[in-house]
């Protein structure tokens, strides 16, 4: 899926590190100021930022962690792009049901996006998303 990116897109950068997942909703919240979103909307892009960001600071290896968004008519998109070789099976994700505590987030994240996809390079994994509008 390619995501429908326009020249306002520009990538952000944060550190692998779990005080990055608060400052990855602060980036989301102040990416979207001035585009007009319904608030359920933004509330659903910040969740799975935060899931996305936690993944990758989690499964994913030292390096930095690239998180970009773009604005269409019709759509926002997101990119998340670490470090990792484990590529996860979209279709294999499944909320856990032995009780565990975890393992939820792309469950959630494809939940709450219209579409995602998950591609990796060898040496980084992207998750894409977007958030159809309207």
């Amino acid at each position: 899926m390619a995501p429908a990116v326009d020249d306002s897109s520009t990538a952000r950068w944060l550190r692998s590190d779990l005080a990055s997942v608060g400052a990855a909703r602060d980036l989301t919240r102040d990416a979207f100021r001035d585009v007009d979103l319904d608030d359920a909307k933004l509330l659903d892009i910040q969740l799975a930022v935060s899931e996305l960001v936690t993944n990758a600071v989690v499964h994913g290896g030292p390096g930095d962690i690239a998180i970009d968004f773009a604005v269409a008519d019709d759509a926002v998109s997101l990119s998340i792009a670490s470090d990792g070789r484990n590529l996860p099976d979209v279709g294999s994700w499944v909320v856990p049901v032995d009780g565990r505590r975890t393992g939820r987030g792309l469950s959630i994240v494809r939940a709450v996006a219209d579409a995602v996809a998950v591609e990796s390079d060898g040496d980084r994994i992207v998750v894409q998303c977007r958030f159809d509008l309207g």
